[in-house]
């Protein structure tokens, strides 16, 4: 342009594609939608290349928009088209704008292949539609197409996210009558699904069975066995933390966080607060759900100072901050949903206590969405602290 010249069609999309390969999201928007407020008549690769960053960067005209816009404009679409829509549809876990794009492909006469399939069983897997995505995975089969690597672990992990840890199971058997071998993902995605079902005893088959195969089970593998022993076999989850470590599976607080839970269920809340401190020893940074699990610990012990101490370590590790910066007039705002009951209250009795008269207190409970069976648990201990 600064030689007078006006990039064609075929420029504009180039630039597009370069910024999309230079995860510039943003700007390969900004290009597109300057290409057309100049009138200019976009091209399928124009719009293609716009797909693609509306489901990576937030803000831009959504996958649906686009798709009226090439309607609009008479343009065709084409399989890379329908492959980034319903790409786009998985990322914002649209499972049935998924399956209307694919039905939509059939109808022009456009052949799916394995990663429109893929994005498909994913889109349902973020939707929760655990029966449709094995639907769509075994369709790959009859359509002549075989499943990628990536296929069998949006399917087996489709079975996790829907606690289906019989079907996750037949997968892995399948996977291996067909010649794919299950890698650690995998296992971990039915390892999960029979964590989340209290499958304990298939959890530690699986364990067995993935190590059998000179597979290296992760911090994931550990933290979701434990899960499946949350409860009465509390002994167990100290075996399972005690090879994690020994197999110098750290970095993250998920295990122990895992096994602080169990503690806890179990009524074992100074097994608890050792773990808190082996937390430390092994150098690993506690996160919300750490302090949580202890401050749990503390309260089952009857330490209420104990307790508070740990909430005030929390905050200023910046892992907890309740307070919101809109004040209304005199009234301050503390938002407690999402934290769990013995949270909620110190934090509402920290907060009480810094008021200062005339200053009042606007508290933020939530729904119980977050509880079990949806009940507002919160909010209903709240007003008897306060009674």
């Amino acid at each position: 342009r600064r030689r007078g010249l006006e990039p064609t069609g075929a420029v504009v999309s180039a630039a597009m594609q370069a910024c999309s390969r230079g995860w510039v999201w943003k700007s390969a928007q900004q290009l597109f939608a300057a290409s057309i407020s100049e009138g200019r008549q976009p091209s399928v690769n124009m719009c293609n290349a716009a797909i693609v960053a509306s489901h990576r960067e937030v803000g831009g005209p959504t996958v649906l928009d686009l798709l009226k816009s090439m309607k609009r404009f008479r343009l065709q679409p084409n399989d890379p088209t329908f492959n980034s829509s319903i790409t786009a549809c998985e990322r914002a876990e649209m499972w049935a704008q998924a399956l209307s794009l694919m039905t939509r492909m059939a109808e022009e006469r456009l052949s799916a292949n394995v990663i429109t399939y893929n994005a498909a069983i994913g889109a349902c897997r973020s939707g929760h539609q655990w029966q449709i995505a094995l639907g769509l995975f075994q369709q790959m089969s009859a359509h002549a197409l075989s499943p990628s690597p990536i296929s069998w672990t949006l399917a087996i992990n489709a079975c996790e996210w829907g606690r289906q840890w019989p079907q996750a199971l037949a997968l892995l058997r399948s996977a291996r009558w067909r010649h794919h071998s299950p890698n650690v993902t995998n296992y971990n995605s039915a390892i999960s699904a029979c964590a989340k079902s209290q499958a304990w005893q298939m959890t530690f088959r699986l364990m067995e069975e993935l190590q059998s195969r000179d597979l290296s089970p992760t911090a994931f593998t550990y933290t979701s066995a434990i899960m499946a022993c949350e409860g009465s076999r509390w002994e167990q989850v100290l075996t399972l933390l005690e090879d994690a470590l020994a197999l110098g599976v750290q970095g993250s607080p998920l295990a122990f966080n895992a096994a602080m839970s169990a503690m806890q269920k179990g009524q074992q809340w100074q097994q608890a607060l050792q773990l808190f401190d082996v937390i430390r020893a092994a150098r690993v940074l506690p996160d919300l759900l750490s302090f949580s699990a202890r401050i749990h610990a503390e309260f089952d012990a009857g330490r209420l100072e104990a307790a508070r101490s740990a909430f005030d370590e929390a905050c200023e590790a910046g892992l907890l901050d309740p307070w919101q910066p809109l004040r209304i007039g005199e009234m301050r705002k503390l938002d407690i949903h999402g934290l769990s009951w013995n949270v909620a209250r110190l934090a509402v009795e920290a907060a009480l206590e810094s008021l200062v008269p005339p200053e009042s207190l606007l508290v933020v409970t939530g729904q119980g969405l977050r509880s079990v069976g949806g009940e507002p648990v919160v909010r209903e201990a709240l007003l008897l602290l306060l009674a």
